[in-house]
């Protein structure tokens, strides 16, 4: 004998809508910096191979330095958005990942190895608080482990469609890369996680690190780019962090909320819910 089908709330169905509307159209910040009309593609070729080598070993610093936070000193108490100062924390990471990207931008490419770390972590805490608003346990290494994840989301590819965006993309990519990550973490001590991460001695952190860090990388290279433009200089760089800042604590919002969903729904039913309403939206588009 089965149950009753799942039925979402009217606050669910809103927020899977608002989900389809944004993972479909992230915004201005993903599609590179065609919005200020600088022929981004161009400019980064234009970058001089050290530069492009120094960008590569910065991001994977920065992903490396983030999961380091992940895994071992993310707040765990819950949080509910209602709470007094809970979305003030939100925008307390926002702001000071702009007045770094701010001070990064003042300084250009060399500023890239010290500022990024720094944006880096302070985003993953305004990503984690997403993860705890939506009611997830954070005491979980994998739950930690998928606020690193949300780095690699929005990566562009041509095969996306409505049926396959990229965020589905990005979850199928990362999902046995965080299970084995996470089966790896349980019962290591804080210090015995950071040594085998600075040492590489634990395979499944290595290939997750690769991973986000090469999808993260694009993003800094158009980062990076704006940042040494004499025209935008530290504004440029304090206005990409908070179009990063925006984008990634937005798809954390929105994936922690569907990640609660198939935990009271079920997988299955919730990933149909949204990949409908972005088939629609399509559709939509197509009959106008």
């Amino acid at each position: 004998m089965t149950g009753p089908e799942p039925r979402l709330s009217a606050d669910e169905a809103k927020i899977l809508d608002e989900a389809a509307i944004f993972f479909q159209d992230p915004g201005l910040v993903i599609q590179g910096l065609n919005f200020i009309g600088l022929p981004i593609e161009a400019l980064q070729k234009r970058l001089p191979p050290k530069a492009r080598d120094m960008i590569q070993r910065a991001s994977e610093a920065a992903i490396r330095k983030a999961l380091g936070v992940a895994l071992t000193t993310l707040p765990k108490e819950a949080s509910a958005p209602e709470a007094e100062g809970a979305r003030g924390s939100d925008w307390l990471h926002r702001g000071l990942a702009t007045a770094a990207g701010a001070a990064g931008g003042a300084f250009g490419l060399a500023a890239i190895p010290v500022e990024l770390p720094l944006t880096s972590v302070l985003l993953l805490r305004g990503i984690a608080d997403q993860a705890r608003w939506a009611g997830l346990d954070l005491q979980d290494p994998e739950t930690r482990l998928e606020c690193l994840m949300v780095f690699a989301m929005g990566s562009p590819s041509e095969k996306d469609d409505a049926l396959n965006s990229s965020y589905f993309a990005s979850r199928l990519a990362f999902a046995q890369l965080i299970q084995q990550a996470g089966a790896a973490a349980v019962g290591l001590s804080a210090k015995d996680l950071l040594s085998a991460i600075d040492k590489g001695t634990m395979p499944a952190l290595v290939r997750l690190i690769a991973k986000v860090a090469e999808t993260f990388q694009i993003r800094i290279t158009q980062k990076a780019v704006g940042e040494v433009l004499p025209v935008l200089g530290a504004v440029g760089g304090g206005a990409l962090n908070y179009a990063f800042a925006q984008y990634f604590v937005t798809a954390a919002k929105y994936h922690f909320a569907v990640r609660a969903m198939e935990k009271r729904h079920g997988l299955t039913f919730v990933q149909d819910e949204l990949r409908g309403r972005m088939a629609r939206r399509v559709n939509t588009g197509r009959a106008r």
